[in-house]
Order: C-alpha cells, then sequence, then structure tokens
C-alpha cells in the first residue's frame, strides 16, 4: 500500500465513528454493527456500499481481528488469535460486489452466536475496491493485477441483549509530565481493567475536595469504553481556570450506571493548584 493509501485508509478509520464513511469515490453505511444476538441464535443486518465513480467498480468485504493496547491504539491481528473476537462468528454474502456507476450494492452480514456465547466480542469487516490494471497501467515496473485501494472500516459487536457485567479496578493513578509540553496544564493518568464478560461502559471522572473549605468538584469527566478482557490508561488535562486556587484532594471515579457500585482510587499526594 503506497503513501496515499495508507492515508486515506486512516481518515476511512477516523470516519467510522459515524454512521458513514466515504473514502475517494465510495460510502459505505452503516461503519458500526452492533448484534444483540442471544446465545445459539443469529441475526443479519444489511451493509449498503454506493459507488460514486463513473465507472463500475468491484468491492470486496473481508473479515479481520483486532485487538487494543493500552494506549487505546488499534492493531489489526492474525484471524483467529485475539481471543475475544467473533470474526469466526461472522458471514458476509457476497463477500464481492460487482457494483455499477452511481450505483448501490448491498452486502448481508449475519452472526451466528454459539450456545454458549455469553459475552461481549469484536470484530471489523474492511470493504476495500479492487482496480483491474489495464496495458496503460502498468508503468513504473507495477505489475498488471489487483491494486490496493483506500478501504473503509466497519466495526462489529456481538454482546447478548440484556446481558450486562461491570467489573472493574482501577490502578496507577498519578500526575504525569504533561506530554503537550504545556507547562500551564497538568495531567493525570489512571489505568481501567475491565474485569468482566462484557464491554465496559461508564462516565470516569475526577473529584477535586478543597483541603481547606471542603468543597468539592467533579471534573474531567470523559465517556470511555473497554473492551472485553482489556485495560487501557488514560489522560485526564487539567487546564489553568478549571479549579479555583488551593490544595486538593484528588479521587478518581467510574460511573458505571445506577446498577452497578461507582469504583475509585486516590491520589497519594494532594495537588496545590494556583500556588
Amino acid at each position: 500500500m503506497n503513501y496515499i493509501s495508507k492515508f486515506l485508509s486512516a481518515v476511512a478509520v477516523f470516519l467510522s465513528a459515524g454512521f458513514a464513511a466515504t473514502a475517494q469515490d465510495f460510502e459505505v453505511s452503516p461503519v458500526t454493527l452492533e448484534f444483540n444476538a442471544a446465545p445459539g441464535a443469529m441475526q443479519t443486518r444489511e451493509v449498503v456500499i454506493t459507488n460514486h465513480s463513473n465507472i463500475g467498480s468491484v468491492f470486496r468485504l473481508r473479515v479481520e481481528d483486532y485487538d487494543i493496547d493500552e494506549e487505546g491504539r488499534r492493531h489489526t491481528r492474525q484471524r483467529g488469535m485475539v481471543m475475544h473476537s467473533c470474526s469466526n462468528w461472522i458471514s458476509v454474502s457476497p463477500s464481492t460486489l460487482d457494483i455499477n456507476p452511481n450505483s448501490q450494492g448491498v452486502a448481508r452480514v449475519t452472526m451466528s452466536v454459539p450456545a454458549d456465547g455469553n459475552d461481549s466480542r469484536w470484530a471489523q469487516i474492511v470493504v476495500s475496491e479492487a482496480h483491474e490494471r489495464s496495458s496503460f497501467g502498468a508503468d513504473n515496473g507495477t505489475q498488471a493485477g489487483v491494486v490496493l485501494s483506500p478501504e473503509i472500516v466497519i466495526d462489529v459487536t456481538q454482546t447478548a441483549q440484556g446481558v450486562r457485567e461491570a467489573k472493574a479496578k482501577l490502578s496507577d493513578f498519578e500526575e504525569v509530565v504533561d506530554v503537550d509540553g504545556k507547562s500551564d496544564s497538568r495531567v493525570f493518568a489512571v489505568s481501567v481493567e475491565n474485569q468482566g464478560k462484557t464491554f465496559l461502559k461508564g462516565n470516569l471522572y475526577i473529584v477535586a475536595a478543597n483541603m481547606s473549605t471542603l468543597q468539592e468538584y467533579d471534573i474531567l469527566k470523559r465517556p470511555i469504553t473497554i473492551f472485553t478482557g482489556a485495560s487501557q490508561k488514560f489522560r485526564l488535562v487539567l487546564e489553568p481556570g478549571m479549579l479555583p486556587a488551593g490544595v486538593y484532594d484528588f479521587t478518581c471515579l467510574l460511573d458505571m450506571g445506577a446498577a452497578f457500585p461507582i469504583k475509585g482510587i486516590r491520589l497519594k499526594e494532594s495537588v496545590a493548584i494556583g500556588q
């Protein structure tokens, strides 16, 4: 894959957070498939690919595995190598679509959950356009044949309906060196481990208690999602003016909803603000 293709592929992954994504002359919708099939059941969703080009194109859909590291970075893995993958539960029909100019094609994605499939799992479907090179394309020493093109990634998740288990552990809450080089900001980091069988979803935030006035402030709230069996480190940046001057006791909390207890961890040292 050349530099331009890599760049466009990265853009496509970034756009996949929305309902649809466009790469060059084609569009995919939706770019998130959330299945909630019961153990032993099947569900099917449709994916629409729109060819905005003035020429017909062939599009391929392939299922892949990936994981996310502690820093939140995504890494494609060999299929079958990710413990909580659902790639082997997914079938795509058809996996190749020949779409006319300015037309659409539809692929059906089926999730077949085994009887013991009661945990959260994930995979991705990569949609790419394959160009058959003509004799005019065999320049610069490039061989004729299929050429890699921009890709759009569809995120696929599966959690059985009504199943949710929120178990989390917070650790390593500390102030760290400001990675952005902003001397007037303060950066705090905390690690959150998902110890349950389903996706961990909640709101992470800091309670800052002024040690003189005893007034408390809820700051730096952010929603988080952590995959099954994963651990992720989060950085919370305190900007000037967020808190009045004073000495504070910081506690980082994770609220996973009313049905689950709030998890917390206290910073070992007090934090002086504006002094």
